[in-house]
């Protein structure tokens, strides 16, 4: 970690995978809610609003547990 200065560590090494494991876990579920709001019909703009007021609480909730 030249850049900040910092010694490598296991830490440092596993953070930015386990960053993109989490990120994409929450970005299928997002995607499977959006695509089940799609079935149901409506405009884009209600589509996503119905999509992200469903996903919004748990993925908030879920990504702040340790």
């Amino acid at each position: 970690m030249v850049l900040t200065g910092e010694a490598i560590t296991i830490g440092t090494l596993v953070l930015p995978f386990s960053l993109i494991v989490i990120g994409s876990t929450y970005s299928i579920y997002v995607i499977a809610q959006y695509e089940e709001e799609v079935e149901k019909g409506g405009t884009a703009a209600e589509v996503v609003l119905r999509a992200f007021s469903r996903v919004s609480l748990p993925v908030v909730i879920a990504a702040s547990l340790p």
